[in-house]
């Protein structure tokens, strides 16, 4: 007890005097038992001045907030629209944007970000060109969740991305499934996912039944009156250029030749006249299934019926050349796509059977 009474002592001289308003009396805070000084209850008006203080400093940063959150979107939205952004910068931008800006992202702003990602968008002078994975579906499927649970209801344009990506990946069932989705919604389709579903079908040899299903099927469509007109102008829907060269590219793969001159007696019946691509398909045929002295007679009446030769033709008779072991033709073909400035690929290169630079 002794060394307690000497501690406060020391302590009471150590410490400033803190006084009581009201009384002027001395208040040592350090004595055991001493208590602090009983302040007086807030007014009526401070209690009230201190609750709009509050209010007014909730107001401020929810102000505050929302002006962030729309100069984030603003931001987003200008770039997507007017930038060159590839499809992993639209992503990693798209993943930064805060939840509530999303929400202010309009339905044209979600669907261009969705062809973004899957890489519609291709820049040869940006140098880069993406290909699509299952990665980029998981981005998509991402973005259109959230949209979603913003409020956003796909329309056709949200359809088609999916279609595309799912039909890019072989993943034709799924593709299938977002068209039926598509019409279960009540939207009238144009021609454009049925070309899609056809591109696809076109790269498999083995889909040749599907892409003949489906071909028939849009023709049915379009005579119910049910595929809208998909060109500025256009009363009532009808197969396009590039239709008939999708499904002329699924015949050409499995060699049914017959069925392609088919084609092109429909195509010619509806005036559509067929283009250079139309030609590189039944050549890429024609070399696949008859050879390169077949392919050399049709490149020459590509020629003689006005069409010139490109790189794309360039390429699949080197192609055809390189395979058969003919050297002297390849030789040939080489000087000739070299003195119209198509350059072979690397891997055509790569297979040369001599030295390109001797």
């Amino acid at each position: 007890r002794g060394l307690s009474e000497l501690y406060f002592r020391m302590k009471r001289e150590q410490e400033p005097e803190s006084r009581d308003e009201n009384t002027n009396e001395a208040i040592r805070v350090s004595e055991p038992g001493a208590s602090l000084p009983t302040l007086p209850p807030f007014t009526d008006d401070q209690m009230t001045s201190t609750a709009s203080q509050q209010q007014q400093l909730l107001r401020d940063k929810e102000d505050a907030d929302r002006l962030f959150e729309k100069t984030a979107a603003d931001t987003y939205i200008s770039g997507l629209h007017k930038g060159k952004w590839s499809s992993d910068e639209t992503w990693m931008r798209f993943s930064l944007l805060p939840i509530e800006s999303r929400k202010l992202l309009r339905d044209i702003d979600i669907n261009h970000t969705l062809a973004r990602i899957r890489g519609a968008e291709k820049d040869a002078s940006l140098g880069w060109r993406h290909t699509a994975t299952s990665k980029t579906l998981t981005k998509m499927l991402a973005v259109l969740g959230s949209a979603k649970r913003a409020g956003m209801v796909p329309d056709q344009y949200t359809y088609q991305e999916m279609i595309a990506i799912n039909a890019s990946l072989l993943n034709f069932d799924h593709a299938l499934e977002w068209l039926d989705k598509m019409l279960k919604s009540g939207i009238k389709p144009t021609i454009r996912p049925y070309r899609t579903l056809l591109k696809g079908y076109s790269t498999l040899p083995g889909e040749i039944d599907n892409a003949r299903q489906l071909w028939q099927d849009l023709k049915t469509k379009i005579e119910q009156g049910l595929i809208a007109p998909s060109e500025p102008g256009e009363t009532v829907a009808s197969i396009d250029l590039r239709s008939y060269t999708c499904m002329l590219t699924a015949e050409c793969r499995v060699g049914n030749f017959a069925q392609a001159l088919s084609l092109l007696g429909e195509m010619d019946m509806a005036g559509i006249q067929p283009d250079i691509t139309v030609r590189n398909v039944l050549l890429d045929g024609i070399v696949r299934h008859k050879g390169l002295d077949a392919g050399l007679k049709e490149s020459e009446l590509m020629e003689q019926s006005g069409f010139a030769l490109n790189g794309f033709t360039y390429s699949m008779l080197l192609k055809a050349a390189i395979r058969e072991g003919r050297t002297e033709e390849t030789e040939r073909l080489l000087a000739a796509s070299a003195a119209k400035g198509f350059l072979p690929s690397s891997h055509i290169v790569q297979t040369l059977p001599f030295d390109p630079l001797y």
